[in-house]
């Protein structure tokens, strides 16, 4: 029989690992087998945790869904000590909002899931703060904007909390929802604590960085928005779990007509969007390719030289890929996957998204980059 120290070695060796590694989740999911093989159930509650944590920085949320309710089923029957409720709660908040992500989860989940947390909150007597985070940004995704206002000024009511996410993720969203609503001064503004080095946590400013080009460029703040490209892009090239807010950086390079480069950050990290279970990750990566494929059509290029990955059903022609067939390829995608999350949500935001105009961008002018690397990578 397995020793009962052997899934404690397993964490061991998956500590050093880098977070969110193929190996470290591998790993991790061998852990949680040898705990439960003990019925080790603290075991199998600190196995758990560190995979839940490791699929949400790996891109592997649908292991995140097993592994909570394991743990939410053992701490609601009292077999878990309850220094670990909190922490549990911790996890919560990252459970739901990954739901939104996956449109065969429905909405009626999604709410009795909120709902549950909601009661949960009440029962340690923890504000309902974190709580409006939460629904204001699933109205967000949802494309309610009536709902997600209402969330936003109830969320600004209840001072921050235990539970409550940190300023600077807070700070960015924030700005992100501004953006949206079409305020792109407010945005700045908003986010300006982040901008500044004043917020910050694993994944901000990374990711604000990437959020904050398009406001810069909508106000013809031009020098600002390719400080953004060149200090964020080198901070998440690396991080498949944000190939989305890489999608940011890429549409920087069609907009400032850096065609090559955006090109070059296509190859890379389109395999990285193929495997994202999470489909929202997968249709925000698709999305910002269109402004490429307009771009090159535009341009009258016809044609272009790709390594594509398998999983891309088009095969070139000798003078390369057929631009046209491209673009008609991951619109097509994008209609797919807009059809379920709309008929999840009961909107059409996914759908109004990947036809939306905005003229203002043919106002940006060419904005010359630094050189490359020998890898070719945009320094």
């Amino acid at each position: 029989m397995l020793s009962i120290d052997d899934f404690e070695v397993l964490l061991e060796q998956a500590e050093v690992l880098e977070r969110g590694s193929a190996s470290q989740i591998e790993l991790l999911q061998q852990a949680v087998s040898v705990a439960d093989l003990q019925n080790n159930t603290y075991g199998g509650y600190e196995t758990r945790d560190a995979l839940i944590e490791a699929a949400e920085y790996g891109g592997r949320s649908e292991l995140l869904f097993p592994a909570f309710a394991w743990i939410l089923g053992q701490m609601d029957r009292g077999n878990l000590p309850k220094y670990v409720n909190r922490s549990v709660l911790w996890k919560y908040k990252w459970a739901i909002n990954r739901m939104c992500g996956f449109p065969s989860i429905s909405a009626v989940q999604i709410e009795a899931a909120t709902q549950d947390f909601a009661t949960r909150l009440e029962q340690i007597g923890e504000n309902p703060r974190v709580l409006h985070f939460l629904r204001w940004k699933y109205q967000y995704y949802r494309g309610d904007t009536t709902q997600a206002i209402k969330e936003m000024n109830l969320w600004q009511k209840f001072p921050r909390s235990h539970l409550a996410d940190c300023p600077a993720c807070e700070a960015h969203f924030h700005a992100e929802f501004l953006i949206w609503l079409d305020q792109p001064e407010e945005a700045l503004r908003v986010a300006q604590p982040i901008l500044a080095g004043r917020l910050q946590c694993s994944e901000i400013p990374q990711i604000t960085y990437a959020a904050m080009i398009r406001p810069l460029l909508k106000l013809q703040r031009f020098d600002e928005a390719k400080a953004m490209y060149s200090k964020g892009y080198r901070l998440i090239k690396k991080n498949f779990e944000l190939v989305h807010f890489i999608g940011y950086h890429l549409e920087f390079l069609v907009f400032s007509k850096n065609l090559s480069s955006a090109i070059r950050l296509f190859e890379k990290h389109l395999p990285w969007a193929l495997v994202q279970n999470d489909l929202s990750i997968r249709f925000d990566f698709y999305l910002s390719l269109l402004p490429l494929w307009k771009s090159l059509l535009d341009k009258s290029q016809m044609f272009i030289k790709l390594q594509l990955p398998n999983g891309i059903p088009l095969e070139p022609q000798s003078k390369g890929y057929v631009v046209d067939e491209l673009q008609k390829y991951f619109i097509s995608e994008l209609e797919k996957i807009a059809a379920l999350f709309d008929a999840r949500n009961g909107t059409t935001a996914f759908a109004d998204r990947i036809y939306r105009s905005e003229p203002w961008l043919e106002a940006v002018p060419h904005i010359p980059l630094r050189q490359t690397n020998s890898k070719n990578e945009v320094l």
